[in-house]
């Protein structure tokens, strides 16, 4: 995934926690998806008009044990929010 692309939130979608459970659904209610942790962390910097390497490289710095993982874990939630019309990807 090009690094300089930029993942745009679905405005249609909000976020709620239950328990632990993080779920985001579409103001109509036709659609929910759930999120792990790690997913819900990076569609929150994708409210916060980052690009993808930009993401990638935050995550990096808070987490540097896991520095290797992180590219592949931040571009599999970019996709399965893409797949589910929750973001999209817009190359700037």
């Amino acid at each position: 995934m090009n690094s300089n692309i930029t993942p745009k939130p679905n405005p249609d979608f909000i976020a709620e926690q239950f328990d632990d459970e993080i779920l985001l659904y579409n103001k109509t209610g036709a659609q929910a998806v759930y999120l792990n942790p790690p997913a819900h962390t990076v569609w929150l910097l994708c409210n916060e008009n980052l690009t993808t390497g930009e993401i990638i490289e935050f995550l990096q710095q808070q987490y540097p044990e896991q520095r290797e993982q992180i590219r592949e874990d931040v571009v599999s939630a970019l996709e399965m929010l893409q797949e589910n019309k929750v973001i999209e990807l817009v190359n700037e």
